[in-house]
């Protein structure tokens, strides 16, 4: 297995108990986040990502290379509702904002 660090973690939002099934998109591909989740990062597992590199964009919440997560499949995951994710994540997390 090949794992990578995200700089996210429970302090900024996140969920203390990492549910089954939680994901990012990496390099346009789906990783699975690798519990324990911790106060300010989460692991992943980069097996399907050979080629991912430091600095590259991981998304929670959105689109990349042709994946999507949507905030109905993350309230899923993360035992929420759309409330519950918006109004839980930190003001410091950097957010972009498309059409």
């Amino acid at each position: 297995m090949r794992i990578g660090v995200l700089g996210i973690g429970w302090g900024h939002g996140l969920p203390r108990d990492l549910p089954f099934g939680a994901s990012a998109i990496i390099r346009g591909k789906r990783v699975p986040l690798l519990a324990p989740l911790h106060l300010e990062h989460v692991r992943v597992d980069l097996t399907r990502v050979p080629d991912a590199a430091l600095g590259d964009e991981a998304v929670l919440l959105g689109s990349a290379g042709g994946e999507h997560i949507d905030l109905a499949e993350l309230a899923t995951h993360w035992r929420t509702d759309s409330v519950g994710i918006c109004c839980g994540l930190q003001p410091d997390l950097v957010r972009v904002y498309a059409p």
